[in-house]
């Protein structure tokens, strides 16, 4: 089956058994948009629910997960591969991907961008989109029996990200355990911490190249010096001596001014500088 851009994606999917004999993505699609419209289009009549896909570019799924300047705000990005030819693909789309668990979790933590290669021309798509995004690091060939596969992206740069791989098959990389709802989910939690942990300089960065105006450096310096005040308080209190500590002071003074070199007015002009 071939892309028409003419068609709608629910057309494509009319007959009720085409959605399960072709692949969710047709055949020569150059469009990431249009794609992803159509892998949505074929979960949702396949396994009756899905994630919430990215619909734009990767590219734009990366700017659009990382553009804030608050960690919190900020999400990463899961790319969900699919290949429709893997004899694992439907079970873990049924019983995981597509369960509303994950589904609840996903909208919430991630932005979601899939893609399918069952053809090969699909393939090559991808992998000219992953070069555009990873120059220094190609998209690894996989076999059949590796997919469906999960990568995490975070960002690693203002303009660069770092890819990680999450799932192969039906094994998740990290702990090697079995994937399940349970699994997937805290393999998941442990890549977001990863990737705010990560984040939390290059927001920073952000947060100091955005404060340009006047407004924005007053506040900087007001909120500088309530900082110091305190430490400035106790640095003070700390050198103010009381009267009696004075007085030990001067009393110790007088007891060794026979050790002291200095003439008598040197002394009483330095004592006055002390006091």
């Amino acid at each position: 089956m071939s892309f028409n851009a003419d068609e709608s994606y629910t057309d494509i999917f009319d007959d009720d058994n085409s959605f399960m004999k072709q692949p969710p993505l047709p055949d020569y699609c150059q469009d990431e948009v249009q794609g992803i419209e159509c892998i949505s289009a074929c979960f949702m009549k396949r396994y009756h629910a899905c994630p919430m896909f990215y619909r734009g570019s990767l590219h734009n799924a990366c700017q659009e997960a990382f553009k804030s300047t608050t960690i919190e705000e900020n999400r990463p990005v899961l790319v969900y591969i699919h290949h429709d030819q893997s004899t694992y693909r439907h079970v873990f789309c049924f019983n995981i991907l597509c369960s509303e668990t994950l589904i609840d979790y996903l909208l919430n933590n991630y932005i979601v961008w899939p893609w399918d290669v069952t053809y090969e021309s699909n393939r090559y798509k991808l992998k000219q989109i992953w070069k555009k995004l990873f120059p220094t690091k190609p998209l690894e060939n996989h076999s059949l029996e590796q997919y469906p596969l999960l990568i995490g992206i975070m960002q690693q740069s203002s303009s660069e990200y770092k890819c990680k791989p999450l799932l192969i098959c039906d094994r998740l990389t990290h702990t090697q355990k079995t994937v399940t709802r349970m699994t997937l989910l805290q393999e998941l939690e442990v890549f977001n911490k990863e990737c705010h942990g990560q984040e939390e300089p290059l927001v920073n960065q952000k947060a100091i190249s955005r404060a340009t105006s006047t407004q924005g450096l007053e506040t900087f310096i007001k909120e500088c010096h309530g900082q110091e005040e305190p430490l400035v308080n106790q640095k003070a209190i700390s050198r103010a001596t009381s009267t009696q500590g004075l007085e030990t002071f001067i009393k110790e003074y007088y007891d060794h001014k026979e050790h002291l070199s200095l003439d008598c007015g040197a002394r009483r002009s330095r004592f006055c500088v002390l006091l």
